[in-house]
């Protein structure tokens, strides 16, 4: 993940969100590198409650979804 979170010397509070988490592999890794101020969405439910389980804030939520 070096190649993909370095070269955007993110500030540690930088407001970020992951777009179609699933269980939080990426979620994980902003954890571990000392990010604090991040969330995931997914369409999972499932994978909702297991990045959840690992304290990650996870919304379900479709981005495609436009009102009629």
């Amino acid at each position: 993940m070096t190649e993909y979170f370095d070269p955007l010397k993110l500030k540690k509070d930088a407001s970020i969100i992951d777009i179609n988490t699933g269980p939080g592999y990426v979620l994980d890794e902003l954890k571990a590198r000392g990010y604090f101020n991040f969330f995931g969405t997914t369409l999972s439910e499932k994978d909702q409650k297991i990045a959840q389980a690992k304290t990650h804030t996870v919304k379900v939520y479709d981005p495609t979804f436009l009102p009629q």
